[in-house]
């Protein structure tokens, strides 16, 4: 399952809910054209606020299994001696300069029964996108390298900011061009909280959870 897959199922329904609350304020013939503008520019920037907080809880959940993984996986031990072996393993881990070093040492720990340095060798070979050494020890121990696959395949880095993007938009209406954020804000004219309360009912009465909205 992709990571973002649930996301992917969260910006569908906003999206949705939105179409929908727009195709409403179209068919209103209370409304000018410009009242349509200024009411579809509304419930847009309620609908990317939702996003928004989509995407910063996403984001953050994403760190935290991380840092459960990585404190699984690479936490350190409780005994001084353990402590002690834990260094040494990452400090000859570190001195690794290519995969097939890492592959190399990576089999001589699994032959060894050494699994400081197993970790060692994938931790520094998952920074590194070494993949064969991570999949020698996933084959060699399962538990172990389950949690390591899923530590490697949680994105992070300057891709991750563009698929945020990607994954987090709210598209305009044609009524609203190629507006920002700012320029929603304008259209929108003067947003007090009772009216943006109301945007944020529009786009609720049209979700099939009731979830969307601020």
């Amino acid at each position: 399952m992709s990571h973002y897959d649930q996301a992917k199922k969260d910006m569908e329904e906003v999206r949705t809910t939105l179409a929908d609350a727009v195709a409403r304020i179209r068919a209103n013939d209370n409304y000018s054209a410009e009242g349509k503008r200024r009411e579809i520019a509304r419930v847009t920037l309620t609908a990317r606020e939702a996003a928004n907080a989509l995407k910063t809880d996403h984001a953050n959940t994403r760190a935290q299994r991380r840092s459960q993984l990585q404190r699984e996986l690479f936490g350190s031990p409780s005994d001084a001696s353990s402590i002690i072996l834990l260094r040494d393993s990452q400090d000859r881990a570190a001195a690794l300069k290519d995969p097939e070093q890492a592959d190399a040492m990576m089999q001589r720990a699994i032959q060894s029964g050494d699994t400081y340095l197993a970790k060692a060798v994938a931790q520094v070979s998952i920074n590194h996108g070494w993949n064969d050494p991570v999949r020698a020890l996933a084959h060699h121990d399962p538990d172990t390298g389950e949690l390591i696959n899923e530590l490697a395949e949680l994105p992070e880095g300057p891709r991750t900011v563009g698929t945020d993007k990607l994954v987090f938009r709210v598209p305009n209406a044609s009524e609203l061009g190629d507006a920002d954020d700012e320029g929603l804000a304008r259209m929108a004219g003067t947003y007090s909280n009772q009216e943006k309360q109301q945007a944020a009912r529009v786009l609720r009465e049209y979700s099939h959870t009731g979830n969307v909205g601020v």
